[in-house]
């Protein structure tokens, strides 16, 4: 959770680039041009011009015959502190985000933000840059192909608390039907953009997959936005999107190569690990919602075992046996045993169908 010092900081760097802006385009603000743009007082607009005078060194003056304010001086670019190594990191995961959406409708939009953020490198900083394009890389798996209008439709919807309305195919539905519903998040989960909404003939909060969507408009009619909503609250129990339901406790065993794996990261905030004879290990995970584990679980095939609960072991006992009789007979073909590096995706992908472990996915 961010400071409350740094979240001042970042809103007067913005609103000290919101008036840069303004001013490098010559269009000669005055206070209450300024005021709306930034939407601050007077004072706050005062104070952020002094700080850009005296702190930033810019040429800042009142220009009498166009009744605003403009830079006496030519400013090449905007001034920023000293780039750091961490800055350059930071950087670099924003190209990696630019390269994660390429040929989507995203692209244009990180392109052209990561653009302002290279010119504002130096040299030096310029070369880390390239420094790190050949040390590091990132490779996401299967980003969505979201419409970049629905995602602009459904910002404008929470910011300025208005219905949504649209169409949407939910998962395992014979056809598609007309959702209104009261956007209070957009979460992305896995790769995968989720509107985190309010639906008004539900009468309860739902996930809904963007792409999923079609023919989404923002309606004048306006919502209150529930009271203490948080995001972070609202997944708390989940193992990545879906939520609902009473506490479980999960506790799976993992074998050979996969308990190595699985020792390295941090799947869930709840978890803990104990390590088993013969070099094995046990996770153990408070979840409300089983859908998504399911699925992960069965990632790891014969090298996990499931103890608790006993509905869960249940549900991937009646898999398996469906899956063996379903391949029973198929043609055989050789191949060489799993290792660590092509074994399974342990991805917790969340487009999970039906499950009887929690709420259905929307």
């Amino acid at each position: 959770m961010p400071k409350k010092h740094e979240i001042r900081s970042r809103a007067l760097l913005w609103r000290v680039r919101q008036i840069h802006d303004e001013l490098m385009a010559k269009r000669y603000p005055n206070c209450a041009d300024l005021m709306r743009i930034t939407e601050v007082g007077r004072r706050t607009i005062l104070r952020d011009i002094d700080f850009m005078r005296n702190q930033m060194e810019l040429p800042v003056d009142y220009y009498h015959p166009e009744f605003g304010y403009h830079y006496s001086k030519p400013v090449e670019k905007f001034p920023i502190p000293a780039v750091t190594e961490a800055d350059v990191f930071a950087v670099f995961v924003a190209h990696s985000a630019v390269n994660q959406y390429r040929g989507t409708p995203f692209e244009p939009l990180l392109r052209n933000a990561f653009k302002k953020l290279v010119e504002q490198l130096d040299d030096e900083a310029d070369l880390s840059l390239g420094d790190l394009q050949q040390e590091l890389s990132f490779r996401p798996f299967a980003p969505d192909e979201v419409s970049l209008d629905t995602f602009d439709k459904l910002r404008r919807g929470i910011r300025n608390q208005k219905v949504v309305q649209f169409t949407y195919k939910a998962l395992n539905n014979p056809g598609a039907e007309i959702r209104r519903v009261h956007p209070h998040h957009l979460a992305c989960v896995d790769n995968r953009w989720y509107a985190i909404s309010f639906d008004e003939a539900r009468k309860a909060f739902r996930n809904f997959v963007l792409t999923r969507m079609t023919d989404l408009v923002v309606l004048e009619r306006s919502f209150k936005r529930q009271k203490g909503f948080s995001f972070e609250k609202y997944i708390e129990g989940s193992f990545g999107i879906f939520q609902g339901g009473e506490p479980k406790r999960v506790v799976a065993e993992f074998q050979g190569w996969a308990a190595e794996l699985v020792k390295e990261r941090r799947w869930h905030p709840t978890q803990s690990l104990e390590t088993l004879e013969g070099g094995g290990v046990r996770l153990t995970m408070t979840l409300t919602n089983l859908v998504e584990v399911e699925r992960w679980l069965l990632s790891w095939g014969d090298h996990v075992t499931v103890q608790e609960p006993q509905s869960l072991r249940d549900r991937l006992a009646g898999i398996g046996r469906d899956m063996a009789q379903r391949h029973q007979g198929a043609k055989a073909h050789q191949s060489s045993p799993q290792s660590p590096s092509v074994g399974p995706a342990a991805r917790r992908d969340t487009g999970t169908p039906k499950s009887p472990h929690g709420a259905k996915p929307t």
